[in-house]
């Protein structure tokens, strides 16, 4: 599917949320392809200083993570987008599909917002650190500045091996998102949430999606991710864009034109100037505050 139904457009404005088939399965490998050398070279650096005894060379994609993680902290960190900035990962990012479906809700006019993830939640055994992976009910809009609240940002959600309940897949919380921007609180592990007194008992809807199918949701959709009992690491990739010009919500961080039909030329095609932006960036420091917090007191419920 390239661009979104008519049902599907009135679904997202009505729960503030689609989950589309967007990709073939076959268009996500060459992405994983460069997750696992990434995470191959990270597992003989800590081999080689001892802190990994066993590199689970031979593991598949699906498991080695966990396998890894479970022997080292170490693992858990520097897996990022911004850590690797691969041409694969830019490539999936400006896919002709993904942004035809973007387009349907925000225009032709699409920059990539620079709030972007790669996301690794391992087995719920092999964590570790768990409550790290288990992500408290929280709204997109709770990691930007408030500039951004004037206009639509579509969170794309993409599973590289697909999402099931037992994986731990998000839950999402349908027709939430026609508040707006609401309070969140402090919380000790992911940093904001929603005050746990605005979430509703019930209503809680399984974002299950199979390989190739996209969650698109909007800033204000409230989500949270629970627990991976699965024996696969749930990998995904944490995608938002913005029409061209809007704020982003992170402005100290570089947005790049995915798509125009006003100047065509002025997209970003090439995956080296996108990096190159993202480097001199990352060479700065830091100006922005990265959670909005309404109030100072700790957050109780950190998953649910």
């Amino acid at each position: 599917m390239s661009t979104l139904s008519p049902d599907q457009i009135a679904g997202f404005r009505r729960d503030g949320y689609v989950i589309a088939r967007i990709f073939d399965p076959a268009d996500l490998l060459p992405v994983q392809r460069e997750i696992a050398a990434h995470i191959d070279a990270r597992a003989r650096a800590l081999h080689a200083a001892g802190l990994i005894c066993d590199l689970h060379a031979d593991a598949p994609f699906a498991t080695r993570f966990g396998l890894l993680a479970r022997q080292s902290d170490e693992m858990h960190g520097g897996n990022d987008i911004a850590d690797i900035l691969g041409d694969a990962m830019f490539a999936l990012m400006r896919h002709p599909r993904l942004l035809d479906a973007v387009a349907s809700l925000l225009g032709d006019e699409i920059s990539l917002n620079p709030i972007q993830h790669l996301r690794a939640k391992p087995p719920a055994e092999q964590g570790r650190r768990l409550g790290y992976y288990e992500v408290p009910w929280h709204q997109d809009s709770g990691v930007t500045t408030p500039d951004a609240d004037a206009a639509l940002v579509v969170t794309a959600w993409t599973p590289l091996l697909g999402a099931s309940e037992e994986m731990g897949c998000m839950r999402l919380i349908p027709g939430f998102h026609r508040r707006g921007h609401v309070r969140h609180v402090r919380d000790p592990q992911y940093g904001t949430c929603i005050d746990p007194a605005l979430i509703p008992a019930d209503g809680h809807v399984p974002a299950v999606c199979a390989p190739g199918e996209v969650v698109l949701m909007s800033q204000f959709t409230p989500h949270c991710s629970t627990p991976n009992r699965s024996a696969v690491c749930r990998w995904s990739m944490d995608l938002r864009y913005q029409a061209a010009g809007t704020p982003s919500g992170r402005a100290w961080l570089p947005s790049t034109l995915v798509r125009s039909r006003r100047d065509p030329a002025a997209e970003v095609r090439d995956p080296a100037v996108w990096r190159a932006a993202w480097r001199e960036a990352l060479s700065r420091p830091n100006p922005g505050a990265r959670h909005r917090v309404e109030e100072a007191q700790p957050a109780s419920a950190a998953s649910r």
